[in-house]
């Protein structure tokens, strides 16, 4: 068993008390004995140290804490959770404890409303998705995980410009929902993939979403961006020519990006339509 097998194992969020939950996630006998001189060697310090944190003398600096969550692989909201519990026995005010005490439950009260709410099935439920597609930035914080490059909360929100707290809220709601994983500090894309179907209510407000993205990317434009609008006449007998011709470029895109190393993310809107709405001949 893994680290991060143990620690998922153990269920963080049902310990009040970190020392107790590293006491468990960090046997002195059994397979794991070797964590704790693992740990050490991580945290720079002797692992009898880490034994006397855990016996009751003391406690971790909130900088060991942390680099205590890397080490057993928590993602971000156990993280938080661990970093609560921490601060709240460090802590020697009472009022300041009532308030870390307020935030672990208000954890424990999120974490309970997603797991009702917001399964993890092949196909994702219909509020995820609902949330998936309510603005562009979950899409775009989702595409930019499967860049090496960009798969820290804090690239992610340099290269979009947005909010630090937006990006840390969208990866998690990407997390509770399979969409990324977390490994070893970086939001890597997974397996699972979310697409709409032709008959999605959701589908205007996807397009609407990139539609209006693609109105603010036009006051940077650079060479590897490209705007294109044109209204034009033609036969009837000549419309289905045109939409093979866009889709096969898009058969041809999709060859091209298979093989293609992620290295940044682009948006590609399409649109051949009708401009007076008439009823297809």
């Amino acid at each position: 068993m893994s680290t991060v097998d143990l620690a998922k194992d153990l269920k963080i969020f049902a310990y009040k008390d970190y020392k107790a939950y590293l006491q468990a996630a960090l046997p002195r006998a059994g397979t794991e004995r070797g964590l704790r001189a693992r740990l050490a060697k991580k945290l720079a310090c002797q692992p009898a140290y880490i034994s006397q944190v855990l016996n009751g003398h003391g406690n971790f600096s909130m900088e060991h804490a942390y680099s205590i969550c890397d080490f057993l692989r928590l993602d971000s909201t156990e993280t938080r959770y661990f970093l609560l519990l921490v601060q709240l026995e460090r802590a020697g005010s009472e009022t300041y404890q009532r308030h870390l005490r307020s935030e672990l439950t208000a954890i424990l009260n999120a974490r309970e409303t997603i797991k009702e709410r917001i399964k993890v099935p092949q196909a994702l439920n219909d509020e995820a998705r609902a949330t998936y597609y309510s603005n562009w930035t979950f899409a775009a914080v989702h595409i930019m995980c499967s860049v090496p490059e960009l798969q820290t909360p804090e690239a992610i929100a340099a290269r979009l410009r947005l909010p630090f707290n937006t990006v840390r809220s969208c990866l998690d709601f990407l997390i509770s929902t399979g969409l990324i994983v977390l490994n070893r500090g970086c939001y890597q894309i997974s397996s699972r993939r979310i697409h709409l179907g032709a008959d999605s209510p959701l589908l205007a407000k996807h397009h609407s979403n990139w539609r209006l993205r693609a109105m603010q990317a036009l006051e940077g434009q650079g060479e590897s961006i490209l705007h294109y609008s044109s209204v034009i006449s033609l036969a009837e007998k000549d419309v289905s020519a045109i939409k093979d011709i866009l889709l096969r470029a898009l058969e041809l895109q999709e060859a091209v990006l298979e093989a293609s190393k992620e290295e940044a993310a682009y948006c590609l809107s399409l649109d051949f339509f009708r401009i007076d709405f008439a009823p297809n001949f």
